[in-house]
């Protein structure tokens, strides 16, 4: 029986974070706790817990660290959060971040590959199952590839579409259901050009944002203009949903899109709109 709940968490996307070597960084022998952050080498990006408003349920996230208004734009711990702030953030002997708290759960994976997490329940005295993984065929990373659209709703088609303009980079492995390769720009499709549009698309996460560039004083038509300015970028959103009026900020994509999905309401404190170039 374990002392702490501890559980592993995804580290790809620190592959992006080069920490700062003093005091803002994480080892084996100094974690990470409630309270502490982590700031990026260009002071652009911070790590550590937060809670949402109206919530006492800790998290760990990744923030804008110059945006003074807290913009969340990566949670770890999205389906299982904290209950107090007893949370610590440490690495192991093998690289892996971990996320610890008080209680008493573990982590297994059945032979089919999902990932379960039980919590033991005392007044029983037997394993509850308490959260699983993945939840769909979207929630695995770029399920559909580049350009390419999940829905997990489809559920007696294949999940995978592509986006306006695009089609698949492979119709054999389309067909045979494997939309891995994504999809590519249409034969004869204009390339920035004069007349440009852009599609709108409601209730989907918004590509994975390793190629996104952010401009907080920019509204969402000047976004527009500044895409469309740009032959390189190939979507843009709002990077404050929140506020008013076509929300607040601006985020542009540069170069392929990946990891899109839909979802059948809100999702949460992810973006709800994302435009991209149709051409």
């Amino acid at each position: 029986m374990y002392q702490k709940r501890c559980f592993l968490l995804s580290v790809f996307i620190f592959l992006i974070f080069p920490f700062c070597t003093s005091t803002d960084t994480i080892t084996l022998t100094q974690p990470v706790k409630d309270g502490d952050i982590l700031v990026s080498n260009g002071q652009t990006f911070a790590l550590g817990f937060f809670s949402p408003v109206d919530s006492t349920n800790r998290y760990v996230g990744i923030w804008y660290n110059k945006v003074s208004e807290q913009t969340i734009v990566w949670v770890a711990n999205r389906d299982r959060p904290i209950a107090n702030s007893s949370g610590i953030l440490s690495v192991d002997k093998t690289g892996n971040l971990v996320l610890h708290e008080q209680g008493f759960s573990r982590l297994v994976v059945n032979e089919s590959g999902t990932v379960e997490r039980l919590t033991w329940h005392e007044a029983e005295r037997r394993w509850i199952g308490f959260w699983t993984a993945p939840k769909d065929r979207c929630d695995a990373y770029k399920q559909c590839g580049p350009f390419g659209l999940c829905d997990p709703y489809k559920t007696s088609t294949f999940e995978c579409d592509c986006l306006p303009g695009y089609e698949p980079q492979s119709p054999q492995d389309w067909y045979l259901r494997d939309g891995l390769k994504g999809c590519k720009r249409k034969v004869g499709a204009r390339v920035c050009e004069v007349g440009d549009e852009f599609v709108e698309f409601q209730r989907v996460k918004v590509p994975d944002t390793s190629t996104t560039r952010v401009n907080m004083s920019l509204g969402l038509e000047a976004c527009k203009e500044s895409c469309l300015g740009n032959c390189t970028c190939t979507g843009y959103a709002s990077a404050d949903i929140s506020k008013e009026a076509g929300g607040g900020g601006c985020i542009t994509w540069h170069g392929e899109m990946n990891d899109m999905r839909t979802f059948s309401h809100g999702g949460g404190s992810r973006f709800i709109c994302e435009l991209m170039r149709l051409n």
